[in-house]
């Protein structure tokens, strides 16, 4: 660790910005500790919802376990690995033990989060998650119809959705009428925000298990050694995340995602970035939460001491100026001069989007759109090295670099990876220049196999000697899984 710990616990950590017909609007800064309470209530309130249903004993299976059996099988079958809901998650409910059953109540129990847009309450009950020991499982408010989403639901065996108040009336009609006897249909909004001034004592325990649990957490992704011994079942990988492909090839494929696989994503990221357990790291979240991109930066930022949340609603023309705007802060805040390319303190400005957002920005500015910020305060603004634009992990191609350096003359970080299983992969090094990320780029556009130039974008299906990827169980030579190979990527 670089530095001494620090309670942080009541520094600002995440603000909301809601979209309206009037632009973003933002709500107050809400402190670590504001949202660990918020999510121990709600903890307390899914517990009381659920009652006994969630000890059904059902086998004693850990997740590990059920994960590495079905991929066994199914590259006997299939000769590649895709995790398919109805399979890939079967028994999960029934995976509660005694030992932790006080410690976390709802252990092994699929609850499906249903929100129309990104929302705080979506934090708080990945908090309660964490908490209690439930597994969310996504649904994608942009494409997920009822059909779908009744079918991600029963597919995981989920016990309870959670829904947000913006939810069609038609949806919760075809809910209310699935849901009978077989899970509960709740309210996020009364489970996450009603006054938790007056906490029982039970509950003010349950916020300090999960903070623990965050303490831990940052120790153990930062390398420091923990002052707290983790249980037999805490040092499990269990499943953190249930996600869902996008169904273009059929129907959505359920990928299980485990602690350590978020883990990995976040220490990925971290070395990505260059980031130091004492580098200030700002997040502004735009993309949606039920995606694994947006979930693996929220745990970044949970895992990160000096991590600070933007968190939007959705995509909106004035999310340019909330970047123009956060960017300037906080060059201002690491002591930049004006005209100095160096700050007096290292700092990091990370905004993850995709290829579609350049598009939208393209357009404004050359229909003249662009309100609130001017393209030259903005470019200003985001042109310090320390503001990453990552991009990825769907392919970035010239139209969108060319229009990086028109607009904001800069370029941005591209990262590659199996979205559904680990985020990143693969990723532009902080350390190159642009020039050298130039020259890369342009190495790969120009690349000749076989006298043929290699055109176009390769998706699923293999282009030797491109892109490809092994990854190992294990990279320690005294592990019985040193360098056996347990995913392939060729993309």
């Amino acid at each position: 660790m670089d530095g001494p710990a620090v309670d942080n616990s009541t520094e600002p950590f995440l603000k909301f910005w809601e979209k309206t017909q009037d632009g973003l609007t933002s709500s107050v800064w809400l402190s670590r500790e504001d949202l660990h309470l918020l999510a121990a209530q709600a903890s307390r309130r899914l517990v009381e919802s659920l009652g006994g249903c969630m000890q059904k004993e059902q086998g004693n299976y850990s997740v590990s376990q059920l994960a590495e059996n079905h991929t066994e099988q199914r590259q006997q079958k299939q000769g590649k690995q895709q995790t398919r809901a109805g399979a890939g998650t079967e028994g999960i409910e029934g995976q509660t033990t005694n030992r932790t059953g006080l410690l976390k109540p709802l252990r092994g129990v699929c609850i499906a989060h249903y929100m129309t847009k990104n929302r705080v309450e979506e934090v708080i009950l990945r908090l309660a998650a964490k908490a209690s020991g439930y597994i969310p499982v996504t649904i994608n408010w942009d494409a997920d119809g009822i059909d779908r989403i009744l079918y991600k639901i029963e597919s995981t065996h989920c016990q309870a959705v959670i829904v947000d108040e913006e939810v069609p009336v038609a949806c919760l009609n075809r809910l209310a009428e699935a849901a009978q006897g077989r899970f509960k249909v709740l309210s996020a909004k009364a489970l996450c925000f009603q006054s938790h001034d007056n906490l029982p004592v039970p509950e003010k325990q349950s916020c300090e298990n999960a903070r623990s649990m965050q303490d831990c957490d940052l120790r153990t992704l930062s390398g420091g050694k923990s002052e707290c011994t983790p249980s037999k079942e805490e040092r499990e990988d269990n499943v953190s995340l249930v996600v869902f492909t996008s169904g273009t090839t059929g129907r959505p494929k359920g990928a299980i995602l485990t602690n350590k696989n978020m883990e990995t994503s976040c220490l990925a990221l971290r070395q990505l970035l260059d980031l130091r357990d004492d580098t200030p790291l700002t997040l502004v979240i735009v993309n949606p939460l039920h995606h694994v991109n947006s979930s693996v930066m929220l745990e970044l930022a949970l895992r990160s001491r000096r991590a600070k949340v933007h968190l939007v609603s959705r995509y909106t023309t004035s999310f340019w100026r909330l970047l123009a705007d956060v960017a300037e802060e906080e060059a201002a805040a690491s002591g930049r001069p004006e005209r100095s390319a160096v700050p007096k303190r290292d700092f990091r400005l990370l905004t993850p989007l995709v290829s579609r957002h350049i598009d939208f920005l393209r357009e404004l500015v050359d229909t003249n759109r662009l309100t609130g910020v001017s393209v030259h305060r903005l470019a200003h603004a985001l042109r310090p090295k320390e503001v990453v634009l990552l991009l990825g992990s769907a392919p970035v191609g010239l139209t969108t670099v060319q229009t990086f350096l028109r607009l904001l003359g800069k370029l941005p970080a591209i990262r590659f990876g199996s979205t559904e299983t680990c985020l990143q992969v693969m990723g532009t090094p902080f350390s190159l220049t642009d020039d050298e990320m130039m020259r890369a780029l342009e190495r790969g556009w120009n690349h000749i196999f076989q006298g043929r130039p290699q055109k176009g974008f390769y998706i699923g299906r293999p282009h030797p000697p491109l892109t490809e990827v092994e990854i190992v169980k294990s990279t320690d030579p005294s592990n019985a899984h040193y360098m056996v190979v347990f995913f392939f990527i060729s993309a």
